[in-house]
């Protein structure tokens, strides 16, 4: 068998595994099961027989009519979708059907009215699996399944993609255009695309890598968002539960937000908005505009800075502005229960304001003034003053001190 064979036959297994898991998780499978496979041509299938359900897989090969510029559109109600661009002209669907019913007869006669329809209109290449449930003759008393289909789809580069899977994860590799990718249970993987990306799961987690757009949405309900390496004016990143985390990348407007869990971001640049109810924020190696907001959770700052704004209702919070750093705007570092940490570097303009409740304002700064009324509240001036830096704890120590380079 030669590398491509073998490969092949290495995607058909892991095929058939990814939709047998999906299949046991739904209950539509016992896990002890008989296999038999069918082969011919293009069309390749096994039936999956235990006590009460049959089930019939095939995959079916499509050349498809599509160039750079012109739109892929992918949707199955069960299954999952993988696309690749290169630098081939060529363009191929794999679909690989999967029936399951109550007898072996019925999931025949399923497959064989279920087909894949493929339509392009102006520019738009659309694939669905349709099922002709009257040719079919499907006891639908009895009928515990219907037809789903995972896509598999080599592109041109510069294809724009709209990828839905109602229950299936979707990966795309290589330089799509403008691609819109959801899935209401599933992970998503993106990497490499080149043009703005829309990434929406209702249950899963997200992950995009080496990205270059101008905008780009990831929003799922509960999953992690990851992304490395996103060169774009805006990113967006929204979870109901999972943590949020940023490396690398060019200049942008950064949202990231989840409801239950952390936030990370390192290596980037521009204006980061952090905002969790319960979890830390820890943004490291940022330069510009700085907001961090979390209700339960400590915040740590690191960077060449413009303007700060963190707060906590209960966490300990910790600034470290790098030299370079400038108060361009007033700065705000808060917390109701916990410590507070600010180091600044030598050469900043500005004044300072540290006041805690319960605990005590340290310093070991040059101010030019220094106006010390109680231990537990500072003011100073740093460089000749200029916007204020405010340092507020209502239950903790404040610390003020020299950063390091």
């Amino acid at each position: 068998m030669n590398d491509v064979s073998t490969r092949a036959a290495r995607g058909r297994r892991i095929a058939a595994s990814s939709v047998a898991a999906s299949a046991l998780a739904l209950g539509l499978l016992a896990p002890a099961c008989v296999r038999m496979t069918i082969q011919g041509g293009d069309v390749q299938g096994s039936f999956v027989i235990n006590a009460s359900q049959k089930r019939l897989t095939e995959e079916r090969k499509n050349d498809l009519d599509l160039a750079s510029g012109d739109l892929l559109d992918l949707e199955t109600s069960f299954g999952n979708i993988e696309v690749a661009a290169s630098g081939s002209p060529r363009a191929q669907l794999v679909t690989t059907v999967t029936v399951w019913a109550e007898t072996e007869e019925e999931a025949r006669r399923l497959m064989d009215a279920t087909r894949v329809e493929i339509i392009k209109t102006d520019g738009t290449v659309a694939a669905r699996v349709v099922t002709d449930a009257d040719a079919a003759k499907v006891d639908r008393s009895r009928w515990s399944g219907k037809a789903g289909a995972s896509f598999r789809a080599m592109v041109p580069e510069g294809v724009r993609a709209k990828l839905v899977s109602s229950s299936g994860s979707i990966t795309t590799k290589g330089a799509l255009a403008n691609s819109e990718i959801r899935s209401s249970f599933g992970a998503l993987a993106i990497r490499g695309l080149r043009g703005d990306l829309t990434a929406e799961t209702s249950s899963g987690s997200i992950a995009l890598q080496d990205i270059t757009a101008k905008r780009i949405d990831a929003k799922t309900s509960f999953g992690s968002i990851e992304c490395k390496e996103l060169h774009a004016d805006d990113v967006s990143c929204i979870t109901s539960s999972g943590r949020v985390s940023v490396a690398g990348g060019g200049r942008a407007t950064y949202n990231l937000r989840s409801s239950f869990g952390a936030i990370d971001a390192e290596r980037a640049s521009g204006w980061v908005t952090a905002v969790t109810s319960s979890g830390k924020i820890d943004i490291e190696q940022f330069d510009g505009k700085v907001e961090a907001t979390t209700s339960f959770g400590s915040v740590s700052l690191s960077g060449v800075f413009r303007e700060v704004a963190a707060r906590s209702q209960s966490g300990s919070m910790q600034l470290h502005a790098k030299p370079g750093s400038r108060v361009e705007a007033p700065w705000v570092v808060d917390t109701q229960f916990g410590s507070v940490t600010a180091a600044l570097p030598d050469g900043i303009a500005c004044d300072i304001d540290a006041e805690t409740g319960f605990g005590r304002v340290s310093s070991s700064l040059q101010a030019e003034a220094e106006d010390r009324a109680s231990k537990k509240r500072l003011t100073s001036k740093l460089g000749g003053g200029g916007p204020m830096v405010t340092l507020r704890s209502r239950s903790g120590s404040i610390s003020l001190e020299r950063a390091r380079k």
